[in-house]
């Protein structure tokens, strides 16, 4: 999943599921509006079960 955001308001816009999708609506925001950004979203839950994963793997 990908957001888009505004850079200087740092404001959101999305979830879209399609990269490519996200990319396009940056690039009218950008040319329309202020600068924008497409940004990975990541859940906290699953940032959780990354860092559980990788303590995990060090043996921790």
């Amino acid at each position: 999943m990908w957001i888009v955001r505004l850079v200087e308001q740092r404001m959101p816009y999305g979830p879209f599921t399609d990269e490519q999708e996200a990319h396009q609506f940056a690039r009218y925001l950008s040319a329309e509006v202020d600068p924008a950004v497409v940004e990975r979203l990541c859940s906290p839950m699953g940032e959780l079960l990354s860092w559980y994963g990788q303590v995990k793997e060090e043996g921790r």
